[in-house]
């Protein structure tokens, strides 16, 4: 009697595993897309990243029919939609010129590669965005060159930023902040270009704090980040089509973020807003 026990309590376990592993090949697409798929990233109002994985097509899909589709949430969801895919499946992670998508740092999109290999899944991400490379050169930062000033949101006050053209590997920059006359706050900035890529290292009060990854560079807009950070994890320049340009400062939650609208100003002394 006890050799029979054993004997069907083995068979159980094994119908059990068996019927495991067939649920799991079962959750795998069979063969691969036709025409590939489409990898979308973007990032949502709590900073999280988000992603959207469609089929491919022959045309450009819109934000809203991207955004819209079942949306993955974080990049560890991203990795178990991937591991779903079939066998020797394409997926073509580019959105370059759509506005409102970015690219997480490359860090992340090695990572993502990585993965999906493992699972015989081949992420192609377009060149320039794993590393130093033409979309990743100081002179692609051109546009936060020169002088500017915006008013300060809800005070009497004034903002002013500078940026050096680069030179020898270094872009420089100051920011000055100045409320009824006198500066309240000043701030230097280095961007310097490295084996690694391109990072800025804010200096408030000419105190050296941590450095900030640039994350992502796409239509004159330019994303510093570093999640390790307290506040602000992100620093983001854009140049708006009406010739400002816009600095905003991120944190964790949507109500942290601070942003300035600055209007371009010729340089020189004649023109800060102390010597009038």
């Amino acid at each position: 009697m006890t050799m029979r026990r054993l004997s069907c309590t083995l068979v159980a376990f094994l119908a059990l595993a068996g019927a495991a592993a067939c649920v799991e090949m079962q959750g795998r697409e069979a063969q691969p897309s036709f025409k590939g798929m489409e990898l979308y990233s973007w990032r949502g109002p709590d900073g999280e990243w988000l992603f959207g994985l469609t089929p491919g097509t022959n045309r450009r899909k819109s934000v809203e029919e991207i955004q819209g589709a079942t949306t993955i949430q974080g990049i560890e969801e991203l990795k178990q939609a991937l591991a779903q895919l079939a066998e020797g499946e394409q997926v073509f992670w580019s959105h370059v010129g759509l506005e409102g998508f970015e690219y997480p740092p490359a860090a992340v999109l090695r990572e993502v590669q990585s993965f999906a290999r493992e699972h015989e899944v081949e992420v192609e991400v377009p060149d320039g965005w794993l590393g130093p490379g033409p979309l990743r050169s100081l002179s692609d930062l051109a546009f936060m060159t020169g002088c500017w000033r915006g008013k300060l949101a809800g005070r009497d006050g004034t903002v002013e930023e500078r940026y050096n053209p680069a030179a020898g590997g270094l872009m420089l920059g100051t920011s000055q902040t100045i409320v009824g006359g006198r500066t309240v706050s000043f701030e230097f900035f280095k961007i310097e270009q490295a084996e690694g890529g391109i990072a800025m290292t804010p200096a408030p009060q000419g105190k050296p704090s941590v450095s900030f990854e640039l994350a992502s560079l796409e239509d004159q807009k330019a994303v510093f980040e570093n999640l390790e950070h307290d506040f602000p994890k992100r620093i983001v320049y854009q140049l708006r089509d009406d010739g400002s340009l816009v600095a905003r400062i991120e944190g964790d939650k949507p109500e942290q973020s601070e942003e300035f609208v600055m209007a371009p100003i010729p340089c020189g002394a004649a023109h800060l807003p102390t010597s009038r």
